[in-house]
Protein backbone atom coordinates (compact mmCIF):
# COMPACT_ATOMS: atom_id res chain seq x y z
CA UNK A 1 0.00 0.00 0.00
CA UNK A 2 1.38 3.26 -0.86
CA UNK A 3 1.97 6.21 1.62
CA UNK A 4 -0.34 8.19 0.38
CA UNK A 5 -3.25 5.59 0.89
CA UNK A 6 -2.05 5.10 4.48
CA UNK A 7 -2.80 8.80 5.38
CA UNK A 8 -6.52 8.11 3.37
CA UNK A 9 -8.96 9.73 5.93
CA UNK A 10 -12.27 7.57 6.42
CA UNK A 11 -13.96 10.83 7.16
CA UNK A 12 -17.53 9.88 7.39
CA UNK A 13 -17.68 6.40 8.12
CA UNK A 14 -18.63 4.11 10.06
CA UNK A 15 -19.15 1.07 7.78
CA UNK A 16 -21.24 -1.10 10.53
CA UNK A 17 -23.75 -0.65 9.92
CA UNK A 18 -23.31 1.24 7.11
CA UNK A 19 -26.09 3.93 7.55
CA UNK A 20 -24.66 5.43 10.74
CA UNK A 21 -23.21 8.47 11.10
CA UNK A 22 -19.59 8.75 11.37
CA UNK A 23 -17.49 11.25 12.97
CA UNK A 24 -18.04 14.56 10.55
CA UNK A 25 -21.02 13.58 9.12
CA UNK A 26 -23.81 15.81 10.16
CA UNK A 27 -27.62 14.46 8.70
CA UNK A 28 -29.83 15.93 6.12
CA UNK A 29 -31.69 17.75 9.12
CA UNK A 30 -28.52 20.78 8.01
CA UNK A 31 -30.41 21.15 5.00
CA UNK A 32 -33.34 22.35 6.24
CA UNK A 33 -32.58 25.53 5.47
CA UNK A 34 -29.48 28.16 3.70
CA UNK A 35 -28.07 29.31 6.73
CA UNK A 36 -28.00 25.36 8.34
CA UNK A 37 -26.47 23.56 5.49
CA UNK A 38 -23.42 26.91 4.81
CA UNK A 39 -22.63 26.25 8.53
CA UNK A 40 -22.52 22.36 8.54
CA UNK A 41 -20.18 22.63 5.31
CA UNK A 42 -18.27 25.31 7.29
CA UNK A 43 -17.96 22.51 10.12
CA UNK A 44 -17.03 19.95 7.32
CA UNK A 45 -14.27 22.32 5.59
CA UNK A 46 -12.55 22.64 8.61
CA UNK A 47 -12.56 19.66 9.83
CA UNK A 48 -11.11 18.53 5.92
CA UNK A 49 -8.47 21.29 6.48
CA UNK A 50 -7.19 20.00 9.99
CA UNK A 51 -7.18 16.36 8.95
CA UNK A 52 -5.21 17.09 5.42
CA UNK A 53 -6.75 14.02 3.77
CA UNK A 54 -5.53 12.08 0.10
CA UNK A 55 -9.37 11.17 -0.72
CA UNK A 56 -12.84 11.01 1.37
CA UNK A 57 -15.23 8.74 1.35
CA UNK A 58 -18.64 10.15 1.98
CA UNK A 59 -21.01 7.03 3.06
CA UNK A 60 -24.95 7.23 2.56
CA UNK A 61 -26.69 10.28 1.57
CA UNK A 62 -26.29 12.13 5.09
CA UNK A 63 -22.90 13.14 4.43
CA UNK A 64 -23.95 15.41 1.89
CA UNK A 65 -22.13 18.73 3.86
CA UNK A 66 -18.84 16.58 4.02
CA UNK A 67 -19.35 15.68 0.09
CA UNK A 68 -19.79 19.50 -0.49
CA UNK A 69 -16.90 20.45 1.51
CA UNK A 70 -14.60 18.22 -0.45
CA UNK A 71 -15.97 19.67 -3.57
CA UNK A 72 -15.29 23.45 -2.74
CA UNK A 73 -11.69 22.38 -1.45
CA UNK A 74 -11.05 20.41 -4.55
CA UNK A 75 -10.35 17.15 -2.12
CA UNK A 76 -10.57 13.69 -3.95
CA UNK A 77 -13.88 11.90 -2.59
CA UNK A 78 -16.01 9.04 -3.20
CA UNK A 79 -19.68 8.55 -2.20
CA UNK A 80 -21.25 5.33 -1.04
CA UNK A 81 -24.90 5.58 -1.58
CA UNK A 82 -27.09 2.55 0.40
CA UNK A 83 -29.78 4.79 -0.38
CA UNK A 84 -32.85 3.44 -3.17
CA UNK A 85 -34.48 6.54 -3.82
CA UNK A 86 -33.44 9.30 -6.36
CA UNK A 87 -32.94 12.89 -5.25
CA UNK A 88 -36.23 13.79 -5.46
CA UNK A 89 -37.96 11.47 -3.48
CA UNK A 90 -34.86 11.82 -1.14
CA UNK A 91 -36.02 15.35 -0.06
CA UNK A 92 -39.65 14.96 0.09
CA UNK A 93 -39.14 11.69 2.57
CA UNK A 94 -36.55 13.86 4.66
CA UNK A 95 -39.03 17.09 4.37
CA UNK A 96 -41.89 15.83 4.37
CA UNK A 97 -43.97 18.96 5.26
CA UNK A 98 -41.71 21.68 4.40
CA UNK A 99 -38.91 22.42 1.90
CA UNK A 100 -35.42 21.42 2.27
CA UNK A 101 -32.41 24.57 1.31
CA UNK A 102 -31.65 25.43 -2.39
CA UNK A 103 -28.43 25.39 -1.87
CA UNK A 104 -28.41 21.66 -0.91
CA UNK A 105 -30.57 20.61 -3.53
CA UNK A 106 -27.87 22.11 -5.72
CA UNK A 107 -25.00 21.00 -3.98
CA UNK A 108 -26.89 17.27 -3.99
CA UNK A 109 -26.38 17.89 -7.86
CA UNK A 110 -23.33 19.36 -8.05
CA UNK A 111 -21.29 16.51 -5.68
CA UNK A 112 -23.03 13.47 -7.66
CA UNK A 113 -21.76 15.36 -10.73
CA UNK A 114 -17.96 15.77 -9.09
CA UNK A 115 -17.40 12.78 -6.78
CA UNK A 116 -14.53 10.84 -8.51
CA UNK A 117 -16.73 7.62 -7.42
CA UNK A 118 -20.12 6.54 -6.87
CA UNK A 119 -19.84 3.77 -5.11
CA UNK A 120 -23.79 1.73 -4.88
CA UNK A 121 -24.56 -1.12 -2.70
CA UNK A 122 -27.15 -2.62 -5.36
CA UNK A 123 -27.49 -2.33 -8.75
CA UNK A 124 -31.03 -0.95 -8.12
CA UNK A 125 -29.80 2.11 -6.29
CA UNK A 126 -26.89 2.44 -9.78
CA UNK A 127 -30.15 2.24 -11.55
CA UNK A 128 -31.78 5.02 -9.89
CA UNK A 129 -29.00 7.58 -9.98
CA UNK A 130 -28.14 6.55 -13.57
CA UNK A 131 -28.88 10.09 -14.77
CA UNK A 132 -26.97 11.89 -12.29
CA UNK A 133 -23.64 9.85 -12.36
CA UNK A 134 -21.48 9.31 -15.46
CA UNK A 135 -20.96 5.83 -15.99
CA UNK A 136 -17.47 5.72 -16.10
CA UNK A 137 -17.26 6.86 -12.42
CA UNK A 138 -19.98 5.10 -11.23
CA UNK A 139 -19.82 0.91 -9.73
CA UNK A 140 -21.59 -1.50 -7.91
CA UNK A 141 -20.05 -2.65 -4.65
CA UNK A 142 -22.60 -5.23 -3.06
CA UNK A 143 -22.74 -4.83 0.69
CA UNK A 144 -22.45 -7.27 2.79
CA UNK A 145 -21.74 -7.44 6.68
CA UNK A 146 -21.03 -10.91 8.24
CA UNK A 147 -22.44 -11.67 12.04
CA UNK A 148 -21.64 -15.57 11.63
CA UNK A 149 -19.35 -14.96 14.79
CA UNK A 150 -22.36 -13.65 16.37
CA UNK A 151 -24.63 -16.63 15.29
CA UNK A 152 -22.56 -18.94 17.81
CA UNK A 153 -22.62 -16.57 21.08
CA UNK A 154 -25.30 -17.87 23.34
CA UNK A 155 -28.50 -15.55 24.44
CA UNK A 156 -30.50 -15.09 27.59
CA UNK A 157 -33.21 -13.97 25.89
CA UNK A 158 -35.34 -16.55 24.88
CA UNK A 159 -39.12 -16.13 24.07
CA UNK A 160 -40.20 -16.21 27.78
CA UNK A 161 -38.35 -12.92 28.10
CA UNK A 162 -39.72 -11.29 24.89
CA UNK A 163 -43.03 -13.09 26.68
CA UNK A 164 -43.91 -14.82 23.75
CA UNK A 165 -45.28 -18.07 23.80
CA UNK A 166 -43.18 -21.35 23.67
CA UNK A 167 -45.06 -22.79 21.20
CA UNK A 168 -45.97 -20.02 18.87
CA UNK A 169 -44.93 -19.73 15.09
CA UNK A 170 -43.21 -16.59 15.11
CA UNK A 171 -42.46 -13.83 12.16
CA UNK A 172 -40.11 -11.31 12.63
CA UNK A 173 -39.46 -8.17 11.57
CA UNK A 174 -36.64 -5.47 12.14
CA UNK A 175 -36.89 -1.90 10.78
CA UNK A 176 -37.25 1.63 11.73
CA UNK A 177 -40.79 2.59 11.97
CA UNK A 178 -41.28 4.84 8.56
CA UNK A 179 -43.63 5.39 5.77
CA UNK A 180 -41.40 3.28 3.03
CA UNK A 181 -40.72 0.65 5.49
CA UNK A 182 -44.82 -0.04 5.03
CA UNK A 183 -45.24 -1.79 8.94
CA UNK A 184 -49.20 -1.25 8.84
CA UNK A 185 -48.83 -3.67 6.05
CA UNK A 186 -47.17 -5.94 7.70
CA UNK A 187 -49.61 -5.57 11.11
CA UNK A 188 -52.26 -6.73 8.27
CA UNK A 189 -51.00 -9.19 7.00
CA UNK A 190 -49.99 -11.03 9.58
CA UNK A 191 -53.54 -10.30 11.61
CA UNK A 192 -54.96 -11.63 7.80
CA UNK A 193 -52.66 -15.20 8.17
CA UNK A 194 -53.05 -15.86 11.77
CA UNK A 195 -57.05 -16.34 10.70
CA UNK A 196 -55.25 -20.20 9.43
CA UNK A 197 -52.19 -19.87 11.75
CA UNK A 198 -53.72 -19.55 15.33
CA UNK A 199 -50.50 -19.53 17.08
CA UNK A 200 -48.82 -16.42 14.33
CA UNK A 201 -47.21 -14.12 16.70
CA UNK A 202 -45.81 -11.13 14.85
CA UNK A 203 -42.89 -9.17 16.67
CA UNK A 204 -41.70 -6.00 15.28
CA UNK A 205 -38.57 -4.52 16.69
CA UNK A 206 -37.69 -0.77 15.69
CA UNK A 207 -37.25 2.64 16.95
CA UNK A 208 -39.44 5.39 15.10
CA UNK A 209 -42.14 8.07 16.91
CA UNK A 210 -44.56 7.28 19.72
CA UNK A 211 -47.53 8.35 16.65
CA UNK A 212 -46.47 6.01 14.56
CA UNK A 213 -46.60 3.38 17.19
CA UNK A 214 -49.52 4.44 18.74
CA UNK A 215 -51.41 4.03 14.76
CA UNK A 216 -49.57 0.11 14.65
CA UNK A 217 -51.59 -0.18 18.46
CA UNK A 218 -54.30 0.86 17.27
CA UNK A 219 -54.49 -0.78 13.50
CA UNK A 220 -53.66 -4.02 15.28
CA UNK A 221 -56.48 -3.61 17.57
CA UNK A 222 -58.96 -3.02 14.67
CA UNK A 223 -57.68 -6.30 13.03
CA UNK A 224 -57.92 -7.97 16.29
CA UNK A 225 -54.59 -8.98 16.48
CA UNK A 226 -53.26 -7.61 19.62
CA UNK A 227 -52.73 -10.22 21.67
CA UNK A 228 -50.38 -11.57 18.92
CA UNK A 229 -48.23 -8.69 18.50
CA UNK A 230 -45.48 -7.77 20.26
CA UNK A 231 -43.78 -4.35 19.29
CA UNK A 232 -40.19 -3.24 20.38
CA UNK A 233 -40.01 0.35 20.10
CA UNK A 234 -36.20 0.21 20.52
CA UNK A 235 -33.07 -0.75 18.75
CA UNK A 236 -32.37 -4.58 19.40
CA UNK A 237 -29.54 -6.64 18.99
CA UNK A 238 -30.14 -8.59 16.33
CA UNK A 239 -28.02 -11.49 16.95
CA UNK A 240 -30.38 -12.53 20.15
CA UNK A 241 -33.70 -11.77 17.92
CA UNK A 242 -33.02 -13.70 14.98
CA UNK A 243 -32.52 -17.46 16.18
CA UNK A 244 -35.87 -17.28 17.88
CA UNK A 245 -37.67 -16.47 14.60
CA UNK A 246 -39.74 -19.19 12.68
CA UNK A 247 -39.86 -16.85 9.62
CA UNK A 248 -38.51 -13.05 8.75
CA UNK A 249 -40.61 -10.60 6.94
CA UNK A 250 -40.03 -6.90 5.05
CA UNK A 251 -42.96 -5.13 3.63
CA UNK A 252 -41.00 -2.39 2.47
CA UNK A 253 -41.91 0.00 -0.47
CA UNK A 254 -37.98 1.24 -1.12
CA UNK A 255 -34.82 -0.74 -0.11
CA UNK A 256 -31.76 -0.78 -1.52
CA UNK A 257 -29.57 -3.65 0.25
CA UNK A 258 -31.15 -4.52 3.56
CA UNK A 259 -28.83 -5.42 6.36
CA UNK A 260 -31.48 -7.03 8.53
CA UNK A 261 -32.44 -9.40 5.58
CA UNK A 262 -28.68 -10.35 4.62
CA UNK A 263 -28.31 -10.82 8.49
CA UNK A 264 -31.75 -13.20 8.60
CA UNK A 265 -30.58 -14.93 5.44
CA UNK A 266 -27.18 -16.01 7.46
CA UNK A 267 -28.63 -16.60 10.33
CA UNK A 268 -30.76 -19.60 8.78
CA UNK A 269 -34.10 -17.80 9.01
CA UNK A 270 -36.57 -18.62 6.10
CA UNK A 271 -37.68 -14.86 4.07
CA UNK A 272 -40.95 -13.50 2.59
CA UNK A 273 -40.30 -10.01 1.32
CA UNK A 274 -41.77 -7.60 -1.18
CA UNK A 275 -39.97 -6.83 -4.20
CA UNK A 276 -38.37 -3.28 -2.77
CA UNK A 277 -35.80 -2.57 -5.58
CA UNK A 278 -32.58 -4.22 -4.10
CA UNK A 279 -34.19 -7.17 -2.27
CA UNK A 280 -34.83 -8.45 -5.86
CA UNK A 281 -31.29 -9.45 -5.83
CA UNK A 282 -31.12 -10.97 -2.55
CA UNK A 283 -34.40 -13.26 -2.64
CA UNK A 284 -35.10 -15.66 -5.39
CA UNK A 285 -38.11 -16.35 -5.65
CA UNK A 286 -38.87 -19.75 -4.61
CA UNK A 287 -35.32 -20.47 -4.60
CA UNK A 288 -34.16 -18.68 -1.16
CA UNK A 289 -37.54 -17.30 -0.31
CA UNK A 290 -40.74 -16.18 -1.07
CA UNK A 291 -40.96 -12.50 -2.92
CA UNK A 292 -44.41 -10.54 -3.09
CA UNK A 293 -45.68 -7.84 -4.69
CA UNK A 294 -45.38 -4.09 -3.21
CA UNK A 295 -48.21 -3.21 -0.91
CA UNK A 296 -50.08 -6.55 -1.28
CA UNK A 297 -51.52 -7.53 1.69
CA UNK A 298 -53.23 -10.92 0.45
CA UNK A 299 -49.59 -12.21 -1.27
CA UNK A 300 -48.05 -11.42 2.17
CA UNK A 301 -50.45 -13.32 3.98
CA UNK A 302 -50.91 -16.43 1.95
CA UNK A 303 -47.00 -16.69 1.59
CA UNK A 304 -46.76 -16.76 5.71
CA UNK A 305 -49.68 -19.29 5.87
CA UNK A 306 -47.86 -21.03 2.76
CA UNK A 307 -44.72 -21.15 5.34
CA UNK A 308 -45.97 -22.03 8.47
CA UNK A 309 -47.34 -25.06 7.55
CA UNK A 310 -44.53 -26.29 5.56
CA UNK A 311 -41.73 -26.78 7.68
CA UNK A 312 -39.61 -28.72 5.22
CA UNK A 313 -39.42 -25.98 2.65
CA UNK A 314 -38.90 -23.74 5.38
CA UNK A 315 -35.28 -25.26 6.38
CA UNK A 316 -34.98 -25.70 2.69
CA UNK A 317 -35.56 -22.01 1.76
CA UNK A 318 -33.48 -21.60 4.49
CA UNK A 319 -30.75 -23.24 3.70
CA UNK A 320 -30.37 -21.86 0.16
CA UNK A 321 -30.23 -17.92 1.46
CA UNK A 322 -27.25 -19.44 3.89
CA UNK A 323 -25.29 -20.38 1.13
CA UNK A 324 -26.48 -17.50 -0.73
CA UNK A 325 -24.69 -15.02 1.81
CA UNK A 326 -21.86 -17.27 2.00
CA UNK A 327 -21.25 -16.91 -1.85
CA UNK A 328 -21.22 -13.02 -1.44
CA UNK A 329 -18.30 -10.86 -1.10
CA UNK A 330 -16.74 -11.07 2.29
CA UNK A 331 -15.79 -7.50 3.09
CA UNK A 332 -17.35 -4.32 1.45
CA UNK A 333 -14.81 -2.52 3.95
CA UNK A 334 -11.84 -4.07 1.28
CA UNK A 335 -13.59 -3.04 -1.49
CA UNK A 336 -14.22 0.19 -0.99
CA UNK A 337 -10.49 0.35 -0.07
CA UNK A 338 -9.36 -0.67 -3.09
CA UNK A 339 -11.85 1.80 -5.05
CA UNK A 340 -10.83 4.43 -2.63
CA UNK A 341 -7.00 3.55 -3.79
CA UNK A 342 -7.86 4.30 -7.57
CA UNK A 343 -8.88 7.63 -6.93
CA UNK A 344 -5.62 8.30 -4.68
CA UNK A 345 -3.19 6.37 -7.30
CA UNK A 346 -4.97 7.57 -10.59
Amino acid sequence: MSDALKRTDWADVDVLPPARAGDISLGLAVARDDEAFEDAVARSVGELVVRRPDVVLVNTVEGLATAEASRRLGVPFCWAIHESYTPAVLWASVFEFGAPSALAIDAFERCLAAADAVLSVSQETQDLFALHVHSSRSRVIPFRASMRAEWRKPSHRDRRWWQIPEDAFLVVSVSTLEERKNPGLLVAAAARARRLVPNLHLLLAGPGTSTYGAWLASLAEDEKFSDAFTHVRSEVDVSELLPLADLYISASDIESRPVVLLEAMEAGVPIVATRACGVAELVDDGINGLLCPLGDRGALADAIVTLAGAPHRRAELARRASMMVDSLPANWADAVVVAMASVVLA
